[in-house]
């Protein structure tokens, strides 16, 4: 998420640090250390606590907050339709809600995968787990459908055969 600022400290600090050692600076060592400590919990926090901030799966739905601080909420009763895809080796969900939103989860998507995968199968009736599990342990490409309602009757009589019309596209990391 901020590659560029981790990329940039690291460096910073590797050449202060190779100055500093060729000026006679001694304790360099305990300097690099400190910035490897650093560097570590920010990596813990990044990858451990973070996700947890960002998504909240509730009984009534789940709310996801965006790179911009923005919250999205899904009603469970608002999806239609869950879709994972595996694309160069990474999972993303797509949720699509009745109100033709489509909602993406796609960077660090491990790390919200189980509280998605209880929370939809705790909440939408006919949620296939199965899916799921093919689509985690697949080793290539493809799109596994886990979760889709029937079509609305007035949806269907309006536009007899024709596919619903391209949803809104939101990406979230």
């Amino acid at each position: 998420m901020h590659s560029w600022v981790v990329m940039l400290v690291a460096a910073v600090g590797g050449v202060a640090l190779a100055f500093a050692e060729h000026s006679g600076f001694t304790h360099s060592r305990t300097v690099l250390a400190l910035l490897g400590c650093i560097g570590l919990l920010y990596l813990l926090f990044e990858t451990c606590v973070s996700p947890y901030m960002k998504l909240k799966v509730l009984d009534s739905g789940f709310c996801l907050v965006d790179h911009l601080n923005q919250d999205h909420r899904v009603r469970w009763s608002e999806v239609v339709q869950i879709t994972v895809e595996r694309t160069d080796g990474e999972l993303e969900w797509f949720i699509k809600t009745s109100s033709g939103e489509l909602v993406c989860i796609m960077e660090n998507e491990i790390f919200y995968r189980g509280r998605l995968r209880r929370g939809a199968a705790q909440n939408l009736v006919g949620f296939n787990d199965d899916a799921l599990r093919q689509a985690v342990d697949s080793a290539s490409d493809g799109s596994w459908e886990c979760f889709r309602t029937a079509p609305h009757p007035a949806v269907e009589s309006a536009h007899p055969g024709k596919p619903d019309a391209a949803p809104s596209l939101k990406r979230h990391p």
